[in-house]
C-alpha cells in the first residue's frame, strides 16, 4: 500500500486540527473521514477508493448533536444519516485535493483539503 503522507504547514488555526492534519491515514470504504477546517471539523464516510488512480469519494454525514452541553468544547454527535453531498478527492503533491469541474475553463480544478481517514468527527468552534 502506498504511503499517503500529508504535509501541512500553518501559522495559526486550531492546534488540534494542525496535529491531526499531519497524518498518513489510508481511506477504507465504509469507514469515517474528517475534513479539518481552520478550527472546525466535518464528518464524512468513505464511499469509494481506488488506490491506482489515488481517488476517493466521500459522503457528508448529517451530524446531529446529541449532548445538552450548549456552547462547549465537549460535543457529541450522531452520524447515522447521510446527506446527498459527495466530494471527489485526488491524492497529488503529497496532499489530498478536491476535484472540481470549472465550467468556465472546461477543465478540472483542485482545491487542497486537510483530511484524516478512519475518524468520523464533527466539531463546531463557537469562539469564531
Amino acid at each position: 500500500m502506498e504511503n499517503f503522507k500529508q504535509r501541512y504547514k500553518a501559522s495559526s488555526g486550531s492546534f488540534f486540527n494542525m496535529l491531526m492534519a499531519n497524518n498518513s491515514s489510508v481511506p477504507v470504504v465504509g469507514e469515517g473521514a474528517t475534513i479539518l477546517s481552520y478550527t472546525d471539523r466535518h464528518a464524512y464516510t468513505v464511499r469509494e477508493f481506488n488506490p491506482k488512480t489515488k481517488k476517493v469519494i466521500i459522503q457528508r454525514c448529517e451530524s446531529t448533536r446529541v449532548d445538552n452541553l450548549g456552547m462547549s468544547d465537549s460535543q457529541t454527535y450522531d452520524y447515522t444519516k447521510h446527506e446527498d453531498y459527495f466530494i471527489v478527492l485526488k491524492y497529488r503533491y503529497n496532499n489530498w485535493y478536491e476535484e472540481c469541474y470549472n465550467k468556465h475553463s472546461d477543465e478540472n480544478d483542485y482545491s487542497k483539503k486537510r483530511i484524516i481517514f478512519g475518524v468520523r468527527d464533527e466539531y463546531y468552534d463557537f469562539s469564531f
